[in-house]
């Protein structure tokens, strides 16, 4: 597999969690010390984002979670993926539209390839 194909499958084992409500993904692939930066500044580690993804999935119901506009940049023993992900949810039978721009940037940690930090912001194409 090109090196650029295991980013992308990484990618879609995290959007597929969503879909599958299964963490496994983020505990495999995040690095213990991953940070994940949202739009306003706020930072997650790795076990806020675990609990933050638990109570995501226990509140909404998502039916598509989709990748686009993928990047891969490689260099070296580090990665920068690139792209959008566009996520349909319902929350109490309301449907929820939201599309967001994200940066992962991948190393390879003890021969592994882990996602050690994140950002990640709001499109307002979707805004409910």
């Amino acid at each position: 597999m090109e090196k650029e194909q295991l980013f992308l499958q990484l990618e879609e084992e995290l959007a597929q969690a969503l879909l599958k409500k299964d963490p496994e993904p983020l505990h495999r692939i995040l690095d213990e010390e991953y940070i994940l930066t949202n739009a306003i500044g706020s930072i997650k580690t790795k076990e806020q984002t675990i609990n933050k993804f638990h109570h995501t999935v226990g509140e909404l119901s998502f039916f598509s979670v989709t990748n686009g506009d993928l990047r891969v940049r490689l260099y070296g023993d580090a990665a920068v993926v690139t792209g959008t992900q566009v996520q349909h949810a319902t929350k109490e039978d309301q449907l929820l539209f939201v599309k967001v721009r994200f940066t992962s940037m991948y190393a390879k940690r003890e021969g592994n390839w882990k996602l050690v930090a994140g950002h990640k912001t709001e499109t307002d194409e979707y805004k409910n």
